[in-house]
């Protein structure tokens, strides 16, 4: 997979609220896996609804670090783990309890062509719960493919050059 600057474009309080506007009631209890968590925003609006066990994948040794010593600080009892590194390998690397996951999200670095290679590498480890969602932000001018292997686009929201696109698993 192509490099990517290490430079962070947080998910914006907007469509992170939508999101989860959108998964209202269907976090807590649940397993969440965030992709390219960059500052953690999602995941750590995950933990704070009750979502376990939670697992932030993110490239870059800082961010995971400043990550795994807040949420320490603010999640000591909850069961979550910050997995440092790129998204073939951390995928390739879960295992039970954290192989398959009620909630995806994948926000990569917009121009960093991780969509494509990612949406295929879930797909083939199959690790989305086969009654979970994957939610991909993106640009909106930057459509996804309708089909990724088992991987069925379901539905998309958009809030202004921003889209989320909602894939679920079908056999």
């Amino acid at each position: 997979m192509p490099s990517h600057p290490l430079t962070l474009r947080p998910t914006t309080a907007r469509v992170r609220q939508a999101l989860f506007n959108i998964w209202q009631g269907q976090v807590a209890g649940r397993s969440f896996l965030d992709l390219c968590t960059g500052t953690g925003a999602v995941a750590e609006m995950a933990l704070t609804l009750g979502a376990t066990p939670v697992v932030a994948i993110e490239r870059a040794n800082r961010p995971a670090g400043q990550l795994r010593q807040r949420w320490s600080h603010h999640f000591p009892n909850q069961t979550w783990q910050v997995i440092t590194g790129t998204i073939p390998r951390c995928l390739g690397a879960l295992t039970p309890p954290y192989g398959c996951f009620d909630r995806i999200f994948l926000d990569p670095p917009y121009d960093a062509g991780l969509y494509l290679p990612t949406l295929a590498a879930l797909a083939h480890l199959e690790i989305l719960h086969p009654q979970g969602e994957l939610a991909v932000e993106h640009r909106l001018r930057q459509p996804l493919p309708p089909v990724v292997g088992h991987l069925h686009l379901s539905g998309q929201r958009v809030y202004g050059d921003t889209a989320l696109s909602f894939y679920q698993a079908k056999p």
